[in-house]
């Protein structure tokens, strides 16, 4: 039982272990980490460029259908309008 027990231990504090004998360089993943948001934060003022864009582009398109109706129903006004 105590061979179980130690064996169990050993494994237990290799495992611990086998994390700090890796070569981990955290300041190239903070690089990354740092162009990550740096990338986030561009798209983010990109998207909000072009949410405007689609606003002006709506409101454009809404003013272009309004004046093609206004123009419609004078034609069919001045087409319906006896000539004598």
């Amino acid at each position: 039982m105590k061979k179980i027990a130690v064996l169990l231990t050993l494994i237990f504090l290799s495992s611990l272990m086998s994390g700090c004998a890796g070569d981990d360089n955290s300041t190239e993943k903070d690089e990354r980490i740092t162009d990550l948001e740096s990338e986030l934060a561009n798209m983010t003022l990109e998207v909000d460029a072009l949410n405007g864009e689609n606003i002006f582009l709506q409101q454009t398109l809404t003013e272009s259908e309004s004046s093609l109706l206004s123009m419609n129903q004078n034609y069919e006004n001045l087409y319906n309008t006896p000539f004598f």
